[in-house]
């Protein structure tokens, strides 16, 4: 359960243009839908909308695929795409998107959708659709290797090589354990003229903070500085993993501290991993501290990783602090604490009906 996602604001940013049939609330029950599979009731929704009078435009039609996408329903997606007049290479880029963030499944299916959607009514694959296609053939469709060769068709064909997709491939050399390979993808797109972003350093920011040093990920935020670029919090979440990866907690706490000044805020990412190490390692102390600095910006990492922390403070008879942890977070977000997560009133000793406990003291260990 992703809880306190922020999925609707997620999914109004990939979508094309802000569109005037697909509203928040639009967004909101899909999204519950989609989570329960209930498939027919997302139909019965967008369904009606493919059948205006003209055809929807082409923002709502984008709109439409997307959600259909993100829903698993691929064949709603293309059975709309195919009865519109005149999709745009927007449209089709808005039912391709999501497929690789479903299942290997919907992914794999890119490819073949690549070639034939364009073909049957006649839209042009742009810079967009062929990241799209890399990104599939690097999760599901083979590996770095076999996305390489739609490099050289992007060159033949005149469009533009980003560092969007240059990172995609750079990405998929490191987590294949091939380094050599990424590092020389980079020198590949800085001998082209391709400026790398900052996604494309904290690629490399990630590789470093899994097999090298704390100092590899500082020197490479000196690099992206130097290039009058500013790191992100993706960024520094590598250097707190590589520090505590190397079991320097104290100066992993002083970058979370400095991100304010920084001008990142910590995410999900930040508070799931820094509470997960902190917890593996007994600093118990620590990992309450950063879950409660969460818990007060509204982000809170998943089920998992609270559960780790509440579990740890009970072993180290702290059932004060942990009560506090767990009536704080229910307190905090009451509609969402459902499911799964009631097994931290178990945990700590509370039932479903018993009223909050005075949580003063819980503060301090």
């Amino acid at each position: 359960m992703a809880l306190f996602a922020t999925t609707r604001h997620l999914l109004r940013r990939h979508l094309s243009t802000a569109s005037p049939a697909i509203t928040d609330s639009t967004i909101a029950v899909v999204r519950k839908l989609s989570r329960k599979g209930e498939v027919e009731k997302i139909n019965s929704i967008l369904s009606p909308l493919l059948s205006t009078s003209p055809p929807p435009s082409d923002a709502d039609l984008a709109s439409i695929l997307y959600l259909y996408s993100c829903s698993g329903m691929l064949k709603e997606a293309l059975d709309a795409f195919s009865t519109h007049p005149s999709p745009s290479t927007g449209a089709l880029n808005s039912l391709l998107a999501p497929l690789n963030h479903q299942s290997r499944d919907l992914s794999r299916q890119i490819p073949s959708l690549f070639t034939s959607l364009p073909a049957s009514k006649s839209v042009i694959p742009d810079q967009n659709t062929y990241g799209i296609l890399i990104k599939s053939l690097c999760v599901s469709g083979g590996g770095a290797e076999k996305a390489l060769p739609v490099l050289k068709q992007m060159e033949d064909k005149n469009i533009p090589v980003s560092a969007v997709v240059y990172t995609t491939i750079m990405y998929s050399f490191y987590k294949e354990s091939k380094p050599e390979r990424a590092e020389e993808l980079w020198k590949e797109m800085c001998g082209k003229g391709i400026v790398p972003d900052v996604s494309t350093y904290n690629v490399r920011a990630m590789y470093k903070s899994m097999h090298g040093k704390p100092e590899d990920v500082v020197e490479l935020i000196s690099e992206i500085e130097a290039a009058n670029m500013k790191p992100d919090i993706i960024t520094y979440n590598y250097l707190i993993k590589a520090y505590c990866a190397n079991k320097r907690f104290d100066e992993a706490m002083e970058v979370f501290k400095g991100l304010e000044k920084k001008g990142c805020v910590p995410n999900y990412a930040t508070y799931k991993h820094f509470i997960s190490f902190l917890c593996k390692n007994g600093k118990l102390s620590d990992a309450r501290k950063v879950f409660d600095d969460g818990l007060k910006s509204g982000t809170v990492p998943d089920l998992g990783t609270v559960k780790g922390l509440v579990k740890g403070l009970m072993e180290e008879k702290k059932k004060r602090v942990a009560k506090g942890v767990v009536t704080r977070l229910k307190c905090k977000f009451p509609e969402e604490f459902v499911g799964d997560w009631k097994q931290l009133l178990k945990l700590v000793g509370l039932s479903e009906e018993e009223e909050t406990e005075n949580t003063e003291g819980a503060e301090s260990d």
